[in-house]
C-alpha cells in the first residue's frame, strides 16, 4: 500500500525536520494511510520516537498526562475527530493547551477524515497550538479490506429483531386460534365477506409474528383464494406476506415471483405510499439474501426515497433502518465512502428519533455496524468506540449479544 500523492507526506517530514510546527492537522481518506504514515516516518525519523496515543484507548485523562510526559517524540493522534465530536474533551483541550509550552518539543499529528464538517470543527473549535499557524496535509491511499466472515455483517434491521417472549407468543397463539375458529364459522356466509377479509389479513400476520412459515406456505391457495376477491390493498398485503413466508424458509425464487406481483400492482399505481415502501423493502430483502446486491441496493434506496414523503415519526426510523442496511451493503462491495455515509445517516436520524422511540437496541445495531466499517479498515480506535456504544445499549440476552463479543476479540487483534 502507498500513498496516491507523496507531496503531503514529503510536507509532513520536511516540517519535522525543519522544526516549524508543533500542530499538525492530517486528514485522510481511509485509516489505513495513517498506519502507512506511521511506518513511513519512522523509517524517516529512526532516532526519534514515532507512537500512536488515542483518545479513545487511553480515555482523555489519560491521553493528557501522557501528552505533557513527551519531549520530542512525533505523536499521532488517530482518532481526534472524536476529541472534536465530544464538546467536554474539546474544550478541555483548549482550556489544558498552553501546559503545552515550546520547551516540548513534541510534533503533534492530528488525525481527522477527509469531510468537511471534521475540518470545519479542526478550524472552529481548536484554539491555535502553542499560539502558531496550523500545517494541514491530506493522504489518500488506496485500500481493499480482507474478506470478513458474511455472518458477521447481519446488515438488515430484521437480523437484529428480538424474539418473541413465551407469554406473547402464548398470547399470538391464543389469538390466532381464536381468528381461525371464526374464519371457520364465517366462510360460508358470503354476508361477511369484508369481515372474512380483514380477519384473513390478521391471521397471516399473527402466522409472520410466531414464525409459522411453514403453515402460511401450506395454507397459500386459501390465502390465494380470498386474495383474489378482495380490495386491491388488501390483496397485496397478502401477496407480500406469502413472499415473506418464503424468503424466511430460503425459497427464494418463490419469494420474488410474490415480491414481483406486488410491485407490479403498485407501479400500476394501485397502492397507497406506505404499502409501497414495505413492498420495495421486501423486494430489496429477497436481492440481499440473494447476494444480489446491487438490485437490493436499488430497491432499499427507493423504498427510502417512497417513505420520505410520509410524516411518520414512524418513517423515520424506517428510513434509518435503511439508510443502515444500504451502508452494510456498500461496505460488502468495498464501497467504504458510501458505506460510511449511510451508516452515520441513519444514527444521526435514530439519535434525533431515538426520543420518540423505546427501542434503544436499533442505536444498538448503528453502532455495531459503524464499529464493523471500522474494523474491515483495520482501526481499531473508532472500532472501540463505536463497539463499546453497541455493547452499553444492547442488552446481553440479546441473541445477537455473541457478535459484540466476536468482534471485541478481533479489534484487540488488529496491529498497529
Amino acid at each position: 500500500m502507498s500513498f496516491r500523492d507523496n507531496e503531503p507526506i514529503d510536507l509532513i517530514m520536511n516540517t519535522i525536520e525543519a522544526d516549524l510546527f508543533r500542530y499538525i492537522v492530517v486528514q485522510y481518506n481511509l485509516f489505513p494511510a495513517i498506519k502507512q504514515l506511521k511506518k513511513t516516518l519512522e523509517i524517516a525519523f529512526p532516532h526519534q520516537k514515532v507512537v500512536f496515543l488515542s483518545i479513545v484507548e487511553n480515555g482523555y485523562g489519560l491521553f493528557m498526562q501522557k501528552l505533557y510526559a513527551f519531549q520530542n517524540e512525533i505523536v499521532i493522534v488517530p482518532d481526534f475527530d472524536l476529541l472534536l465530536e465530544n464538546d467536554t474533551w474539546r474544550i478541555a483541550f483548549n482550556q489544558q493547551r498552553d501546559k503545552l509550552s515550546l520547551q516540548h518539543k513534541v510534533n503533534l499529528l492530528a488525525c481527522i477524515p477527509d469531510e468537511k464538517e471534521y475540518f470545519e470543527l479542526c478550524a472552529k473549535g481548536i484554539a491555535d497550538f502553542w499560539s502558531i499557524r496550523h500545517l494541514s496535509v491530506r493522504l489518500e491511499v488506496e485500500f481493499i479490506a480482507e474478506k470478513i466472515e458474511i455472518e458477521m455483517f447481519k446488515p438488515s434491521f430484521r437480523d437484529w429483531q428480538p424474539v418473541l417472549s413465551e407469554r406473547e407468543l402464548k398470547e399470538r397463539y391464543i389469538t390466532y386460534k381464536s381468528i381461525d375458529n371464526r374464519l371457520r364459522e364465517l366462510e360460508d356466509n358470503e354476508t361477511n365477506r369484508e369481515l372474512i377479509f380483514v380477519l384473513l389479513f390478521q391471521k397471516i400476520h399473527i402466522m409472520l409474528d410466531v414464525m409459522y412459515f411453514e403453515e402460511i406456505i401450506s395454507q397459500e391457495s386459501s390465502f390465494l383464494f380470498w386474495a383474489d376477491g378482495a380490495n386491491i390493498e388488501l390483496k397485496i398485503r397478502i401477496y407480500n406476506c406469502i413472499s415473506i413466508a418464503y424468503t424466511e424458509i430460503n425459497n427464494l425464487e418463490r419469494a420474488l415471483l410474490f415480491a414481483k406481483k406486488t410491485i407490479e400492482l403498485v407501479e400500476n399505481g394501485e397502492a397507497i405510499i406506505l404499502i409501497s415502501a414495505l413492498l420495495y423493502d421486501n423486494l430489496a430483502y429477497i436481492y440481499e439474501k440473494m447476494q444480489n446486491y446491487e438490485d437490493s441496493l436499488y430497491y432499499y434506496e427507493k423504498a427510502i426515497k417512497v417513505a420520505e414523503a410520509l410524516p411518520s415519526i414512524n418513517i423515520h426510523v424506517f428510513i434509518a433502518n435503511h439508510e443502515d442496511t444500504i451502508g452494510m451493503l456498500s461496505l460488502i462491495q468495498h464501497k467504504h465512502k458510501e458505506a460510511k455515509k449511510h451508516l452515520l445517516e441513519s444514527l444521526y436520524i435514530k439519535d434525533f428519533s431515538i426520543m420518540f422511540h423505546k427501542d434503544i437496541f436499533l442505536l444498538a445495531i448503528s453502532h455495531y455496524h459503524l464499529a464493523l466499517y471500522h474494523y474491515t479498515l483495520q482501526d481499531p480506535f473508532h472500532a472501540k468506540y463505536y463497539l463499546d456504544k453497541a455493547a452499553e445499549t444492547l442488552p446481553q440476552d440479546h441473541p445477537n449479544y455473541s457478535l459484540i463479543l466476536q468482534l471485541q476479540a478481533k479489534i484487540k487483534n488488529i496491529p498497529f
